[in-house]
């Protein structure tokens, strides 16, 4: 059984403890990557339990929505994450690229004492260069990662592990 199923089947049954275990043990077990793929599935189920209204649901969904805020505010700062780099690599990728394009300089001096029988070649090279640079280019161009990122993710991402506490720990009352 899907977790969307396994969650609508003990909404069915107004979360009887041991169902209620059930279903928290699954969110506690669930990759924080991949929560999010559930959260249209859940709000859907709170909707229609709303529109029973066999008991109040708000308590409860209260804590999903805000474990979904929270979801959501940490999957926004790992892309983030992800799409800068650490400084030395940069500083590595430029250096490696700056080797390259000194070799293609002196292959390029070399190539053009010979134009006339090697003008393809020269051609080439030539090429050789302009991509280079263009990739020195994006790599100057390319993000850092600071410390301040790396803080901030991981605030984002006890925030989320709270939020999923909470949520696991939520007892239902039945008044």
């Amino acid at each position: 059984m899907s977790f969307p199923e396994f969650f609508q089947r003990v909404m069915e049954l107004c979360l009887s403890s041991k169902e209620k275990e059930e279903i928290c043990g699954k969110l506690s077990r669930t990759s924080l990557d991949n929560i999010s793929f559930y959260k249209d599935d859940i709000c859907e189920i709170f909707k229609e339990m709303s529109e029973m209204n066999l008991l109040d649901l708000s308590p409860l969904k209260s804590l999903v929505d805000s474990f979904f805020d929270h979801n959501t505010s940490y999957d926004q700062e790992h892309s983030n994450f992800v799409d800068k780099a650490h400084e030395d690599k940069k500083m590595e990728l430029i250096s490696n690229v700056k080797e390259r394009l000194e070799l293609f300089k002196v292959e390029e001096g070399e190539k053009a004492k010979h134009v006339s029988s090697n003008k393809k070649s020269l051609e080439k090279v030539q090429a050789n260069i302009l991509a280079t640079e263009d990739e020195i280019s994006s790599y100057e161009n390319m993000s850092l990662l600071t410390l301040e990122d790396s803080l901030r993710l991981e605030q984002k991402k006890e925030c989320l592990e709270a939020s999923r506490q909470d949520l696991t720990n939520y007892k239902l009352r039945l008044d």
